[in-house]
């Protein structure tokens, strides 16, 4: 009976192992490691009882209670290792020592994947895997199952390389909804970035393009390359999908139609009247704008403020903390650190925005009219009207006393916007006629001051038709966006700290973009590297070949003949 009781237990031994082999091996369920482990184990079982019932007194024997109790204690450790490697698994927790949170996603990239509503791809053309590559795409897609990657060898899956067009090792594509677009090309020395993917998710998404135009013609920073130029932030801006193109109002009388946001920056001349109308003219019909005016430059759309209850204050905020000569920037920059409840300035915490040669943002109560403060200044700032005099101090008669808001978000609801229940299909073409009057008009002999000179009239054969449908509609709210500092987005200060941020973040809500757009930009590494002279290289290496050895021995030798005496 022995015999056969060997025999059933190296079977169910046989049977059990082969089953837990077949199921890890298989990527689904599989049906044959089920059954085989099912066999072994009642084979097994069938051991264990006749086992039992051979040895009638084997319970109460010490040896069994103590292999018992050593069986016991063994199961739960073994039980509470498995619950801890599951509970690390799925729910596992991660801590971040780097300066920059190098290896954290940011919020803006959290909150792209979160809002994902269908599946997304990511494909890297690249063998072998580069295990960085990999850590990163996991941590995205720990935000959103939708979120999907591979990593695909083009020279073994020639055709699905074909098919996305890929020109060379390396490249990095993306692909939702049948939509595919190229990421970055990876290298041994260029892996992949966080900057790229999220702003390649945030471009996908969209249905169509957001323009910004940005006014020029009257001494604002320029838009190509140069010092006193808005380049970086227009190359951020298209980086992330947006269009972007200066506009010369005395070239284009109306701002065009295409414009979701129109920036007006601090510049050296007076807008003329016909431009400030037409701006006007823009806002009015529900026109998203961002104004920008540094301290002391003219201010030309003072009638616009005054409308949706804004008022710039002349005087030039001084920040008399001190924090500016620690940095070797002097008083008249400002350093923000405290921040408004509003989608642009969200998740900034107590982070680090500058704004040099800024000036006050103050708001009056209007109907339908909503401010939000953004950018709040210190205690010990104030708005110094006075700059003639060699020492500038604070004067509680003629000053303003901070803190000061450097910049305001304002809403304004337009009851009279029809809701979308409202808006009807036009029935009939209406046509305009003309009088004679108005086919002929007289043209003006006076023009007032700042005003362009009208075009001539061209009388049209025939009356044009005009479709109720294509004549633009009041959106239910008009977004507009006060700066008293323009100086932070152009070159070399765009790059300092949240600058970039806060100008991406107005653009962004001003062209009614998603609110998952609206956050910290990923962070590049800095450059910790240590650059040091010829000199000092020679010296590191004369003290780790001789200096310090012949330290080290001259001390051996001390020592030895301070003992042999």
């Amino acid at each position: 009976m022995r015999k056969y009781k060997l025999y059933f237990l190296f079977a169910g031994i046989f049977f059990l192992s082969a089953g837990i082999i077949i199921s890890f091996l298989s990527e689904t369920a599989s049906v044959l490691g089920f059954v085989l482990a099912l066999v072994g184990g009642l084979a097994l079982g069938g051991v264990l009882i006749f086992s039992l019932y051979q040895n009638q007194g084997f319970w109460g024997m010490r040896s069994t209670e103590a292999g018992t109790n050593a069986l016991i204690s063994t199961g739960a450790v073994i039980l509470i290792l498995a619950v801890i490697n599951y509970l690390g698994i799925n729910y596992s927790w991660r801590v971040d020592l780097t300066e920059n949170q190098l290896f954290t996603l940011s919020p803006q990239s959290r909150e792209l994947v979160s809002n994902l509503d269908e599946p997304l791809k990511v494909y890297v053309f690249d063998s072998p895997a580069n295990p960085n590559d990999r850590t990163l795409l996991e941590d995205y897609q720990r935000n959103n199952s939708l979120f999907e990657y591979e990593f695909v060898n083009p020279q073994v899956r020639f055709s699905l390389a074909q098919e996305f067009g890929v020109q060379r090792q390396g490249d990095v594509y993306i692909e939702k909804g049948g939509q595919r677009q190229l990421v970055q090309t990876v290298s041994p020395n260029s892996r992949l970035t966080e900057i790229a993917l999220t702003n390649a998710i945030a471009i996908i998404q969209r249905t169509e393009q957001p323009m910004v135009y940005i006014l020029q013609g009257h001494g604002e920073p320029t838009l190509e390359e140069g010092e006193n130029s808005f380049s970086q932030a227009v190359a951020s801006l298209t980086e992330k999908g947006y269009g972007v193109q200066g506009l010369n109002l005395t070239s284009t009388p109306l701002v065009p139609p295409n414009a979701d946001v129109l920036m007006v920056s601090s510049g050296t001349r007076e807008l003329l009247e016909g431009e400030v109308r037409a701006i006007e003219r823009f806002v009015n019909n529900g026109g998203s704008l961002l104004v920008m005016y540094d301290a002391q430059s003219p201010s030309s759309l003072n009638r616009l403020f005054a409308q949706w209850g804004v008022v710039l204050h002349d005087g030039l905020i001084v920040d008399g903390s001190g924090t500016g000569d620690v940095f070797g920037l002097g008083p008249s920059v400002t350093f923000v650190v405290d921040y408004g409840n509003h989608p642009i300035t969200r998740n900034f915490d107590n982070g680090i925005s500058i704004f040099p040669f800024a000036r006050a943002i103050l708001t009056t109560e209007e109907e339908n009219i909503t401010p939000t403060p953004l950018l709040l200044t210190n205690p010990q700032t104030w708005a110094e009207n006075d700059l003639t005099q060699d020492t500038i101090e604070f004067n509680p008669e003629e000053d303003l006393p901070g803190p000061l808001n450097v910049g305001v978000a304002l809403l304004r609801e337009n009851p009279e916007a029809p809701s979308q229940g409202d808006i009807q299909p036009p029935d009939e073409t209406i046509i305009e006629e003309k009088t004679p009057e108005e086919e002929n008009p007289t043209p003006p002999e006076d023009l007032s001051q700042g005003d362009l000179p009208q075009p001539p009239t061209i009388n049209e054969p025939n009356p044009v038709p005009i479709q109720e449908n294509n004549i633009p509609e009041l959106p239910p709210e008009t977004r507009m966006v006060v700066m008293g500092n323009s100086t932070f987005a152009t070159n070399g200060w765009f790059s300092q700290q949240l600058n970039s941020d806060v100008w991406f973040n107005s653009i962004a809500w001003l062209s009614g973009a998603d609110d998952s757009a609206l956050s910290i930009s990923p962070k590049l590494p800095s450059n910790r590297r240590l650059n040091i002279e010829s000199f000092h290289v020679i010296l590191t290496s004369w003290l780790a070949l001789l200096i310090i050895p012949g330290l080290g021995f001259a001390t051996a030798i001390f020592i030895w003949w301070k003992r042999s005496r």
